[in-house]
This record gives structure tokens, C-alpha cells and sequence, in this order.
């Protein structure tokens, strides 16, 4: 259904499809339940080699969304990551806190909360964090992204704070995918670091202000985003 705007490259797993089913109302959102606990298989890595390589070398950037699932742990996976880095390519790793660790040369994109934990700290300024994580991990960068205080850019030359767009209301689930999404998509295009974490936070500010994350509906070949209180289940 998405062809050809989206291309899957696929493995064996264990424990079903992993689902987050959101249900909302008029009002907001209500509740989450969840199914599926899908792990890769043993024979994943060697099964998404070839086309996850040829995704990864036509990729003006690469974006590691980690779920904690595994995947970003198969041997396999991290190799093509590491490759994509040497090569140039940009890679944006949002992390997870029961994911594996970044590889290294890649840009962190944590929120406050990861970047501490991440650390072993309870808690922490964000800007000394993203320093210590960028050290730690090898990184290229660091990015701890701060909610309605904006984002906190760290690289070897620069500490940048960078403010939120003054929002009022709206739903937080789903700013910090949208914040990395659009910061792959800005490095892609050839935007330089700063500039392309000022547009992710703009991004966030603004997927934030519309309401955060909806259901979409494709109905003869078009999508449409399904309005809040329709009796609907958003996975």
C-alpha cells in the first residue's frame, strides 16, 4: 500500500508483530495497550544483509529509530551502520534505554530523561550529559531533546541550546520521533548540523501544536488523518 514511498526490508522474528494500539477520544488520548513482544531471529541479520546494504547505500541519511527489540544488536545490522558512518552518510540514532549502545561516529538524539539514564545519573544538566554521552559512546554529536525547553546540541566544537516554539495544548506522544525524523530528512537535503536541529525542533514544536500523533486512513489510493473522537484504534 505504501509502494513506492516506502520499501521494507524484512527478517524472521519471534513473538508476533510488536503493537502500540492508542485509544482516543474528543478529548485526547486515553489509554495504550499493547501486543506482540517480536524479537529477531537467530537468522535475521543474515536475512536482511543484502537489501538493508542497498537501502543504507542509497540513503542520503540513515535514521536508527531503537525500540529495544534487538535489532540494532544483531552483529550484521551494526556492521552496515558502521560502514553507512565511514562512508559519510549521516546516521541519527534515537535511542532506547534497553537498546544497544549507538555505534560509533553517529548523532545521539536523547531525550533528558535517556541522556541521564544512559550515564547511570539520577538526573542531570543536560548539556554536561550530552558532553559525557558524546565522549563516552564516540559519537559525532549529541542532541538531548528537552521537551518545551527545546533541545541541547553538543558536538567536539559547539554547545548549542536551541529553544521550543512557544505551544499551547496538543499532545506530546510521538515529538521526539518526529524531532528525529525531520533532523534525518534536514541532514539528507545537505543542511548543516545546527540547522537541521533548529528544523527538528521547530518540527516537534509544531507536530506538537496540531495535536501529535493520529490515525491515517488511506481510502481509494489517498490518506487522510482520522479526526480525534472518532471511535478508532491508532497503532
Amino acid at each position: 500500500m505504501l509502494d513506492p514511498t516506502l520499501a521494507l526490508v524484512t527478517g524472521p522474528a519471534t513473538g508476533g508483530t510488536p503493537v502500540k494500539c492508542r485509544w482516543r477520544s474528543a478529548e485526547g488520548p486515553l489509554l495504550r495497550t499493547d501486543r506482540g513482544t517480536g524479537r529477531p531471529a537467530d537468522a535475521f541479520g543474515a536475512a536482511v544483509r543484502t537489501g538493508l546494504r542497498r537501502a543504507v547505500a542509497r540513503a542520503g541519511a540513515v535514521l536508527v529509530s531503537d525500540y529495544g527489540r534487538g535489532v540494532t544488536a544483531d552483529p550484521q545490522v551494526r556492521r552496515l551502520l558502521a560502514d553507512a558512518v565511514a562512508a559519510g552518510t549521516p546516521v541519527v540514532w534515537d535511542p532506547h534505554p534497553k537498546g544497544a549502545d549507538p555505534v560509533p561516529g553517529v548523532i545521539m538524539t536523547p531525550n533528558a530523561g535517556e541522556a541521564a539514564g544512559a550515564l547511570g545519573l539520577p538526573g542531570g544538566d543536560p548539556v554536561g550529559c550530552a558532553a559525557e554521552l558524546r565522549r563516552r559512546r564516540e559519537s559525532r554529536a549529541v542532541v538531548v531533546t528537552r521537551g518545551d525547553r527545546g533541545a541541547v546540541l553538543v558536538t567536539a566544537a559547539e554547545r548549542v541550546a536551541v529553544p521550543a516554539l512557544d505551544v499551547t495544548g496538543g499532545d506530546p506522544c510521538g515529538a521526539g520521533d518526529a524531532f528525529a525524523g525531520r533532523l534525518a530528512a534536514a541532514l539528507a537535503t545537505g543542511a548543516a548540523l545546527r540547522t537541521a536541529v533548529e528544523s527538528a525542533v521547530e518540527a516537534a514544536g509544531r507536530f506538537v501544536g496540531a495535536g501529535g500523533a493520529a490515525t491515517v486512513r488511506c481510502v481509494e489510493g489517498r490518506w487522510t488523518q482520522v479526526p480525534a473522537g472518532v471511535a478508532e484504534r491508532a497503532s
